[in-house]
């Protein structure tokens, strides 16, 4: 990204070496490791045109969290998606809670850790985009619509990620 972007927009490629060490480093290593890819792998694929986002938040007792969380994803101005929420054996009424906002609850028997939560609701999904949200964020209501048009606008990217404050 830097080497695209960063660079031109004045950033620092490192916080302790400047450009020139960086860009030094980074070519050779660049181009002495890495195979040049004739095309993106996935830059066949067209989106639909309005693709269903799987919203996946992985929940451990973070009841406290998450009227603020579902009141954010209400207001989205993109609406195509889903909620699938994973609860990992959490001892308040988080599952109940996410149940009543809508969401498809996952709940886990016992506790697996953030990763695997995360991995069972990949399991569950169905969109053609998947969007990871932790349990204690909100979205501004633009989130969704901006990630899914950047992904439509940049058909060789693998990700996005929003600007996170």
């Amino acid at each position: 990204h830097f080497l695209d972007y960063g660079q031109f927009e004045g950033r620092r490629a490192h916080p302790q070496y400047g450009n020139a060490y960086f860009l030094g480093h980074a070519t050779a290593a660049l181009t002495t490791t890495v195979p040049t890819v004739q095309s993106a792998p996935y830059s066949h694929y067209k989106l639909s045109d309005t693709p269903l986002v799987s919203v996946i938040i992985p929940n451990m007792n973070g009841y406290v969290h998450l009227e603020a969380l579902f009141d954010s994803l209400d207001i989205q101005t993109y609406r195509n998606f889903e909620v699938i929420f994973v609860d990992d054996a959490s001892t308040d009424d988080s599952a109940g809670y996410a149940s009543k906002r809508g969401a498809h609850v996952v709940s886990l028997a016992q506790q697996v850790g953030f990763a695997q939560a995360n991995n069972e609701g990949l399991r569950e999904s169905k969109g053609e985009l998947i969007a990871l949200l932790n349990n204690d964020m909100r979205v501004d209501a633009n989130w969704l619509e901006s990630m899914v048009l950047t992904m439509k606008a940049n058909p060789q990217a693998g990700a996005v990620a929003p600007l996170i404050r």
